[in-house]
């Protein structure tokens, strides 16, 4: 009966959620992506960033071919399958609110996989993990200070998107360093992983530090795993010996996918956008800290999360001691020593004027996604292993914390109203030229004052048959 309810509850807030993000407009990097404009032609026309490191050229994105590559390849194709059943415009707001709902189920399933260590839907305690997990995904809400799907759709297809490659591509070993499990994966599969570690590490720009920092955690893990195991005579050799015992196939991957995200890392300094404004480092950890505290303070959402998180390892603290306590104290140990370590590095990756504060709810992800993980899965320990006097106290407080980012979550109302009636308009005005009010933008992040500037948006919108690629559209300069 709990899992019934569980995944009735999963499967509306999922229904929910497409609702919400069906609502939301257009971003104004979409456009130049699709076409793509001569800014995003070279990163397209140069997979692996050759270009930039052989002739020291700076452009957008020299490291993120396959983010590219996919959100140009899916707007080009999906809103014209959908036109099927739907209106030209209809179908690009179902095309931007299917990548995100099918983002945001995609890591909340990986993320209940993480926590369970089972893959299997007939199981309750993964509903029910997915159940404390999906709140979390803000669309409105707390979403300025920790959104996962951002709401513009370049940003999630960018930043949260790539992580379910991610989650994928480490799953094996979180459930063989963590779970004890054997790996033993067939040849097809490492085949398939190596072509995923080429496609993860010239991704979005989250993949590499996130990689950077676990690899080594998940290696560390087996050593101690291992260590009891060994027999020798010196500390050198027993050390030797519990190395020697990692499977050669995690030793493959996982250093694999390391040394491609130094190499995305180092193709990623010729980066042209981090070059626009050059701040120093010590300034750059000032504004951090100053971002950090607006996250902060902007609402319940991150202060709620972490305090639930570091409750929850207090408790475990208190608790008899049992192998699964002593798993779930290492692994939030690790979490928090983790998104220390992410905060204190985050200023080395740059700065952009567009995230003046250096940290934001896109470069918070990791931080979100791993208080999340920690929080779930000590959860569902303590429901099982608190003492009866206290479990119904801890499921109360539990149902209070889905409860309060539930109902923060409210509906979304007329966010792309303004821009549905400006491409309704566009669409349906005889004229080649068209005037546009200027309340809201389309297909950019400002209003259009000349119509040349509009070709771009047009022919993207002509690919999508809305209109013809003779329409001009311009709105008033003030």
């Amino acid at each position: 009966m709990v899992g019934w309810l569980m995944a009735a509850f999963v499967l509306l807030d999922l229904l929910y959620s497409f609702w919400q993000y069906y609502q939301l407009p257009l971003d104004g990097d979409i456009a130049a992506i699709i076409l793509p404009t001569p800014s995003c032609t070279t990163v397209l026309e140069n997979p692996l960033g050759l270009h930039a490191i052989l002739d020291k050229e700076f452009y957008i994105g020299p490291n993120r071919f396959f983010a590219h590559a996919g959100m140009l390849v899916y707007f080009r194709y999906v809103p014209l399958w959908l036109q099927t059943f739907l209106a030209p415009i209809d179908s690009i707001y179902a095309a931007s609110a299917l990548l995100k709902v099918l983002t945001h189920a995609a890591l909340v399933y990986l993320l209940g996989i993480y926590v369970t260590g089972t893959y299997r839907l007939s199981n309750y305690r993964l509903w029910l993990a997915m159940a404390l997990i999906t709140p979390v995904f803000q669309a409105k809400g707390y979403h300025d200070e920790m959104a996962v799907i951002d709401r513009s759709i370049t940003y999630t297809a960018f930043y949260a998107t790539p992580l379910v490659g991610l989650l994928i591509y480490l799953l094996p070993f979180h459930l063989a360093t963590w779970f004890d499990r054997p790996l033993a994966m067939p040849a097809w599969q490492v085949g398939l992983w190596l072509i995923l570690a080429v496609v993860l590490a010239l991704s979005g720009p989250l993949v590499a530090p996130i990689v950077l920092l676990v690899a080594p955690i998940l290696i560390l893990r087996q050593v101690w795993r291992y260590w009891p195991t060994a027999d020798a005579n010196s500390w050198s050799n027993h050390a030797r010996q519990a190395v020697q015992a990692i499977p050669r196939q995690m030793w493959l991957l996982l250093g694999i996918l390391v040394l491609l995200c130094l190499y995305s890392l180092y193709v990623g300094q010729f980066n042209i956008e981090g070059q626009a404004v050059e701040v120093p480092l010590k300034e750059r950890y000032e504004k951090m800290w100053m971002g950090l505290y607006s996250i902060l303070a902007g609402g319940l959402g991150v202060p709620a999360l972490f305090l639930v998180a570091v409750l929850n390892h207090y408790l475990l603290r208190a608790l008899p001691i049992s192998v699964e306590r002593r798993r779930l104290l290492t692994l939030g140990s690790w979490v928090f020593v983790l998104a220390f370590l992410y905060l204190a590095l985050l200023p080395l990756g740059g700065y952009r004027t567009y995230r003046p504060s250096i940290i934001r709810r896109d470069t918070l992800i990791p931080i979100t996604l791993g208080l999340t993980f920690f929080f779930s899965a000590s959860a569902l320990y303590l429901l099982w292993e608190l003492p009866a006097r206290f479990r119904a106290a801890y499921g109360g407080l539990l149902a209070l914390f889905v409860f309060v980012y539930t109902n923060s979550d409210r509906p979304i109302k007329d966010d792309n109203t303004c821009e549905r009636a400006a491409l309704r308009t566009l669409q349906q005005t005889p004229t080649d030229l068209v005037k546009l009010p200027r309340d809201c933008s389309l297909l950019t992040w400002y209003p259009i004052p000349d119509p040349n500037s509009s070709e771009t948006q047009v022919r993207v919108l002509a690919r999508w048959r809305v209109v013809p690629e003779t329409k001009r559209y311009y709105q008033d300069a003030q």
